[in-house]
């Protein structure tokens, strides 16, 4: 041949003096016969032709799994080849046809791409548009070849029973109106096929906004959407056009949130070991979806178990969970996935409240002094939480002003300022229990040393002390001043718990004058105190009662001497101190003699009398029926 190779040539002796020589070519080219006789070339020898290719459909091959008759899946691209290396010379032509009802009512022609090869061979890629029957032809040189027509059929590509979808836009709690959210849709085990979603809404218009589904590589889906109507939104997803589980969702669409409206009630600073917390989380006009999660985590790092259950009311969830040590939590609430204010919330577990491990310690707790503060301090920090109590209580009932501050630390620093010196009861309560050695006493000591001070009279010894009568003592503080000033104050309760108005008199050496009239009956308590701190024996009790002392009853006039006829004469009666009593007057002499008294409303009277006739007159004055001193008076008149 052309390429110098020998060809094999059969020579068959025919017998009648001519002969048969046959050869098969082995290539397609230019080969060179050479004939001779006897060994010399004969006439026109060599001879040179060219070898044609030929054309053998019959020897044309298909194969791939393209042509299969199973294993094909609808949407997945697939491919065969068309083997043409003995076939010889000839076009090739390809066609692929699928069924109706496959992409439409009628037979149709499929796309495909074919890639001729350097071997004469020929690669034909298709991707099957649909699950049904499809037909595919191969010709060569325009005669079909002895595989064709090829029949395969091609299964679905997808089942969407197996396609699973999930994630917080599918959520039945629900979503948030005009809040962007998602799903993921999983097809790994469903094959290929396209993802479809369609949305409806209570009402029409645009349901939702920001739609998009993101083929992720490992054949999930991303499907976005921001709800854009509030109510029930129904999501109904499709693959490959069928329906996938539990499609179409219904998705509630709440309000937007408010987190401002969260209120947390019954989470305090402080909690007691091994007793349940229960946490109201009220979301009243906070929108959302109203899902509460907690994540509580305890002193040593450890999480808490916590369950959250829907409140009582409307609107609120509850939060439980137990303390089992004490030391620092952390509360972690959250409304929709988001922080509710303030937290996460710290309280802190303390023991369980033990009133016997309170402890008690200061100078406070035994002695003070009046108008200067006292203090001790209580520790409880082995004692559990509760509320401390504190009272000092006088003898007398009098309270004093606790103050007590929380040092954070479970100590506390009482501060008290007594007003009065004496015996007082101190009580310390701890959760409603009395601590250790309490109640106990306590001495308030004097501002200033009142031991000197004398106190002494009627008024505060109760003799002789009328209703509606002027009593008086004295005071005598010269051990303590000799120029006098105000440091005696008097407080003087009546049996009705009136306070009695009181006068007091400086007389700038000391000594102190002090009036009150009584006007009730029965007894009166008198403070009196220096400096604030009461003078010994004070309060005084002094019994007040009915009746009159006429001794106390003054008169006095130039019309008890000297009278003159025709004329009013006058004279006054002061009863001022001397107790109620009925006052009496009464003129005998020579002639009637007209007489009037007028009440002055300062515990005196004016009287007049007018004499007709000149001569010795009698004036006979009583109080209280009995005759007063020195107004037996003979008056003379001319």
């Amino acid at each position: 041949d052309g390429e110098g190779t020998p060809v094999d040539v059969q020579v068959k002796d025919n017998g009648n003096g001519t002969y048969t020589c046959s050869y098969t070519p082995k290539k397609p080219l230019k080969h060179t016969v050479m004939a001779s006789w006897g060994g010399v070339n004969i006439p026109d020898s060599p001879f040179r032709m060219m070898i044609g290719a030929g054309c053998h459909p019959k020897k044309v091959k298909v194969s791939g799994p393209g042509v299969a008759e199973t294993g094909l899946k609808a949407f997945e691209p697939t491919s065969f080849t068309v083997d043409c290396g003995e076939a010889g010379q000839g076009d090739i032509s390809i066609s692929i046809k699928c069924s109706p009802g496959v992409v439409g009512p009628a037979e149709a022609d499929i796309d495909f791409d074919i890639i001729r090869n350097d071997d004469d061979t020929f690669t034909v890629k298709y991707t099957p548009p649909g699950a049904g029957s499809y037909t595919i032809m191969v010709l060569f040189a325009d005669q079909t070849i002895p595989m064709t027509p090829i029949r395969i059929k091609v299964d679905p590509s997808h089942d969407a029973g197996k396609v699973k979808a999930e994630g917080p836009g599918l959520n039945h709690s629900g979503v948030e109106l005009n809040k962007l959210t998602h799903f993921t849709v999983n097809t790994k085990a469903a094959g290929k096929a396209k993802l479809d979603a369609v949305f409806s809404g209570p009402a029409n218009g645009e349901t939702v906004k920001d739609f998009e589904i993101i083929n992720n590589p490992d054949n999930t889906h991303t499907v976005k959407y921001t709800p854009v109507q509030q109510g029930v939104l129904g999501v109904a997803l499709t693959y490959g056009g069928d329906s996938i589980p539990k499609s179409p969702f219904s998705i509630p669409v709440a309000p937007s949130l408010d987190l401002s409206k969260i209120q947390v009630a019954g989470l305090g600073d402080k909690m007691t070991v091994g007793k349940d917390q229960e946490v109201t989380v009220k979301s009243e006009g906070a929108g959302g979806q109203g899902k509460v999660w907690a994540n509580v985590t305890g002193p040593s790092g450890k999480p808490v178990t916590s369950k959250v259950e829907a409140g009582l009311k409307p609107e609120t969830s509850q939060v439980k969970f137990i303390p089992w040590e004490a030391g620092p939590y952390q509360v972690e609430l959250t409304y929709d996935s988001a922080p509710i204010p303030g937290s996460p919330f710290n309280p802190t577990a303390y023991p369980p409240t033990d009133a016997t491990k309170v402890k008690c310690s200061g100078p406070g707790l035994e002695r003070a002094k009046v108008g200067e503060t006292g203090e001790f301090v209580v520790d409880c920090t082995n004692a559990g939480p509760a509320e401390l109590t504190i009272e000092i209580i006088s003898d007398g009932g009098t309270e004093a002003e606790v103050h007590i501050q929380d040092n954070g630390d479970g100590t506390y620093t009482i501060t008290y300022i007594p007003l009065y010196p004496g015996s007082y009861t101190l009580t310390i309560r701890y959760g409603g229990q009395d601590v250790p050695i309490f109640p106990a006493r306590l001495t308030v000591e004097p501002a200033v040393n009142t031991s000197g001070v004398r106190v002494f009279g009627p008024g505060v010894e109760g003799k002789g002390v009328f209703r509606e009568a002027t009593t008086d003592f004295t005071v005598d503080a010269r051990p303590l001043t000799q120029i006098g000033g105000k440091h005696i104050k008097t407080v003087i309760q009546n049996p009705s718990g009136d306070i009695t108005e009181a006068v007091i008199t400086d007389h700038c050496d000391g000594t102190y004058s002090v009036e009150y009239t009584p006007y009730q009956e029965g007894p009166h308590i008198v403070d009196v105190a220096y400096d604030e701190t009461p003078v010994p024996n004070s309060p005084f009790c002094v019994g007040v009662t009915e009746g009159c002392d006429p001794g106390r009853v003054r008169v006095h006039g130039p019309g008890l001497d000297r009278g003159i006829t025709n004329t009013a004469n006058t004279f006054t009666v002061e009863t001022r101190g001397a107790g109620t009593g009925g006052l009496s007057l009464g003129v005998d002499g020579p002639s009637e003699a007209k007489m009037s008294c007028t009440d002055n409303k300062d515990g005196s009277c004016s009287v007049e009398y007018i004499p007709y006739e000149a001569g010795t007159y009698n004036l006979n004055i009583t109080y209280g029926g009995q005759p007063i001193a020195g107004t037996e008076t003979h008056t003379y008149t001319h």
